[in-house]
């Protein structure tokens, strides 16, 4: 992705999933203490943490620090909402 000025780039930013692996279970179960026990097939899924990385070589000025700081926040506001609602576009407020 490029952050743009006046058409030219002024930074670029990968967004994705790093290349870790993390295990995923079928499900959660309790043990005998009465403690969650993660239980059922145990799967592999690549992508462990969701990363945004600067990726070239550009000096980043104040400006352009400003708008990646919003495009983050906004980000995570847009995944959070999807997570708790099923849809970025829900209005939290209500």
């Amino acid at each position: 992705m490029d952050v743009l000025r006046d058409g030219a780039p002024t930074a670029t930013l990968s967004v994705g999933f790093d290349l870790t692996n993390a295990q995923r279970h079928e499900w959660v179960g309790r043990g005998e203490d009465g403690f969650p026990v993660l239980q059922g097939k145990v799967e592999q899924v690549s992508g462990k943490f969701f990363e945004i990385r600067k990726t070239c070589d550009l000096v980043i000025d104040e400006d352009t620090r400003g708008v990646i700081r919003m495009f983050c926040s906004k980000l995570v506001t847009a995944l959070n909402r999807y997570y708790a609602f099923g849809s970025c576009f829900v209005d939290d407020s209500t």
